[in-house]
């Protein structure tokens, strides 16, 4: 009943003319309002990609032949799994099981398709845990340092001058007191391989004390020792690792569709993240769950992959990563025994999961040149509906250049605000994965430009100081760019 509540009262504002259209005979609406000083995006180009386009990552890549315990598995490192990745979005692939001539081929089929790649290479003995505790490249010999310099450097040099390699994947969820290591492979790569990118990926806000100093070595290590970790916990550890590894960009990982519902601390996670990368100029990539790893996270829905990644770019994400795609070798077990669930199987099936991903992905290109060209300002939020999940207040703007409120006919909805290149960009987001809704942003002045919504661009020309967005559905975006 509330789908055709809405869908009628989208036909009543359509016939009122007060929605967006494909051309409009009203020109007398003045341009250049609330221009802005064009600000650094702090965008992150992968230059394989180019520069206006927004990487959609995935990790794990196509998996290699593999036993199943049973059988041998086929190779998916192949054309008709580039063609899936290809068809939903992806543009970038994180190597992880493969190796020799599976790495080539990856390289290869990237190069086909127009993708880059990632070289998995983990942190390849920059760190070592000794009997006198965790010890750092820094710290090693010179002979140590000799070895293991060598040898990271001639393992990248054999795939970098391949036309679509991209850069390494070096670390994930590393500590703090594993920093020192990270910067010293970090200006090693950046040296030896300039333009390219040393990808690491840092814990998420659930992680403890223990897990953020010591990772992955905290089972062993359990006294908190850091004193700033300690007074100031998540905010000190994505801090300081900025602040020690020349990393050009912030990434973590944060799921949220767990089997009890959203995981409130969603918002909050990103809202550290990005404000910290806009404090030292950074890109902030963030991880979307496309799987079903355990007993304790649910199979996302289309909705909840489009409420993921509508979110992640209103809080002003330059990059989207999914975990995992396809099934890590590590995860078959549990995809046998049913408690794994991924979009692409060990085995090469195709799920539901695809489908949903694709869905969500679908216009992320049509909007990645302005997102990746804009600097995000904060969010606005409507008075309406109850929120998926909360945003954090202090990232709550009271109005936004042209933009004085929003409001709602069913659900809550947040605004990620942007300077793109001077001028005001809006990206609407619908805050359920429930309930589809129909938006209006309240301007102070009228307005005209342009809009994208379910992978369509429509001209608009706002009939008063309004633009109604029709039939949003649940998690669904439309961005506005104001002439």
């Amino acid at each position: 009943m509330k789908k055709i509540i809405s869908f009628l009262l989208t036909c009543i504002m359509l016939c009122a003319g007060v929605s967006g259209c494909k051309s409009s005979t009203k020109t007398d609406i003045k341009t250049g309002l609330y221009a802005m000083p064009v600000e650094e995006s702090y965008k992150l180009p992968v230059k394989v990609l180019g520069d206006d386009v927004l990487p959609v990552t995935i990790f794990v890549s196509p998996t290699p032949e593999h036993g199943d315990g049973f059988d041998r598995v086929p190779s998916l490192i192949n054309d008709k799994y580039y063609t899936l990745l290809k068809e939903a979005g992806v543009n970038v692939v994180f190597g992880h099981d493969e190796k020799g001539e599976d790495i080539v081929k990856n390289l290869d089929l990237c190069q086909k398709y127009g993708m880059a790649y990632f070289l998995y290479t983990d942190t390849m003995d920059f760190y070592k845990d000794t009997e006198n505790g965790i010890v750092c490249y820094p710290d090693y010999s010179a002979a140590e340092k000799s070895a293991v310099k060598k040898k990271f450097v001639d393992t990248i040099a054999q795939y970098a001058d391949h036309p679509a390699f991209a850069g390494v994947k070096f670390s994930d969820e590393r500590g703090i007191d594993i920093f020192p290591a990270l910067k010293a492979a970090t200006e090693i790569f950046n040296e030896r391989f300039p333009g390219k990118i040393m990808y690491h990926n840092l814990l998420g806000n659930a992680a403890s004390k223990e897990m953020m100093q010591y990772a992955p070595l905290f089972g062993k290590y359990t006294r908190v020792t850091n004193e700033n970790l300690i007074k100031d916990g998540y905010n000190y550890y994505v801090t300081n690792f900025i602040e020690t590894v020349p990393s050009k960009f912030i990434s973590y990982d944060h799921y949220p569709i767990l089997t009890t519902g959203l995981n409130p601390r969603w918002m909050y996670n990103m809202s550290t993240v990005i404000n910290i990368a806009n404090n030292h100029g950074v890109a902030f990539w963030n991880y979307l769950q496309a799987d079903k790893y355990d007993e304790s996270v649910a199979v996302p829905n289309e909705a909840q992959m489009l409420w993921q990644v509508n979110t992640s770019l209103a809080y002003g994400a330059k990059g989207l990563e999914l975990f995992p795609f396809f099934c890590p070798l590590s995860f078959c077990d549990g995809e046998r025994n049913g408690t794994v669930v991924n979009c692409i199987s060990g085995t090469g099936e195709v799920n539901q999961l695809y489908y949903d991903t694709k869905n969500a992905l679908a216009q992320v290109s049509m909007m990645g040149e302005v997102l990746m060209n804009s600097r995000w300002k904060g969010l606005m939020v409507s008075s309406t509906g109850v929120p998926a999940t909360e945003v954090v207040q202090t990232d709550v703007l009271p109005s936004f250049n042209h933009l004085d409120s929003v409001t709602s006919t069913n659900t809550h909805v947040i605004v990620g605000c942007y300077n793109y290149k001077g001028k005001t960009a809006l990206l609407v987001v619908n805050n359920s994965v429930v309930m589809p809704t129909n938006v209006v942003l309240n301007f102070n002045v009228e307005t005209k430009g342009y809009y994208i919504k379910d992978s369509a661009r429509y001209d608009y020309t706002s009939n008063g100081k309004q633009l109604i967005i029709p039939y949003l559905v649940a998690g669904g975006s439309a961005l506005v760019v104001i002439d």
